[in-house]
């Protein structure tokens, strides 16, 4: 059992090679400009090692963001293993059955540089990164569906849970700055006080009232927050009042956002998001039924 820090070049790759063929299974995690995306075809040991890899039965298996500048990489990779997409991807590791190692890609992103790599055989290290990158492969979407949106213009349809309150913050901005015609919003009494509160939402909405989109705002007005209500219809074009309203959700016309209502004091730190065409066109039927029952 060892884990040591390996500082030269062909060190590092001689140790890739070995873990290579020693692999029952082989499992990349690679940063769009890394060289374990680039190796393959930059180095064709590698590649050979590879192909003879799945030659005896090992099926390796790639995440990466896929864009525009390393769409032919990746295609290049589909030939040799199984690839998913994932959007932000950081860091670079390699993990088998028995071993794993992890790289530093060189400050020069035009250039083939490993300062230095982490290498590990200890049960527990392969333990844990096997889970990490289970975790990770779950979570990353077929490398097919990424290129065809990427290739064709095409909209990946996803619905996903994020944790967090920057999560939730940057997936609440990212929403308004993406909405074209309109947004309709349903929200508890809790909501208008964070609505103004927080400068950043505050200013998107703003934002997005300037760049043409209608806003629909549907809340309970109460005592407690008649005061942010009130600013709230300085940067809405409607705000309208229903008794009792549970829960929160903001549609637009391609996307659907619903965060948690349980912190009345910051942002939410739980928010499903979706852009399937069959939840916004539900969520978006149930906002016009509200906002037409009972409302003032």
């Amino acid at each position: 059992m060892r884990i040591e820090v390996l500082h030269d070049k062909e060190i590092i790759l001689k140790t890739y090679l070995q873990a290579l063929h020693n692999a029952n299974k082989w499992d990349y995690f690679a940063e769009t400009k890394s060289l374990l995306l680039l190796m393959p075809f930059a180095i064709e040991a590698l590649r050979r090692a590879l192909i003879d890899a799945k030659s005896r039965g090992v099926k390796p298996r790639f995440i990466t963001e896929i864009t525009k500048d390393n769409i032919f990489y990746c295609k290049e990779t589909r030939k040799i293993a199984e690839l998913r997409h994932l959007d932000g991807v950081k860091g670079n590791f390699a993990v088998s059955d028995t071993e794993y190692i992890a790289t530093v890609t060189g400050a020069e992103s035009d250039s083939i540089s490993i300062p230095y790599a982490i290498y590990s055989n200890v049960k527990e290290d392969i333990r844990q990164q096997n889970y990490v990158f289970e975790i990770l492969w779950n979570k990353a979407i077929p490398a097919e569906q990424k290129i065809r949106e990427i290739e064709e213009g095409t909209i990946i349809e996803n619905t996903e849970v994020l944790y967090g309150t920057d999560n939730v913050l940057n997936a609440e901005l990212r929403f308004f700055s993406l909405a074209n015609t309109r947004i309709d919003t349903c929200m508890d009494y809790t909501r208008p006080r964070l609505a103004i509160g927080i400068e950043p939402i505050r200013r998107s909405i703003a934002d997005a009232k300037g760049k043409g989109v209608q806003l629909r705002y549907l809340t309970e007005i109460t005592n407690d927050n008649l005061y942010y209500c009130k600013e709230i219809m300085k940067i809405v074009n409607e705000l309208r009042h229903l008794d009792g309203i549970k829960g929160n959700f903001m549609i637009s016309e391609g996307e659907y956002l619903a965060p948690t209502s349980h912190n009345k004091v910051n942002s939410s730190e739980i928010i499903i998001f979706s852009n399937v065409k069959e939840i916004i066109e539900h969520q978006q039927y149930v906002f016009d039924t509200l906002e037409k029952s009972n409302t003032s």
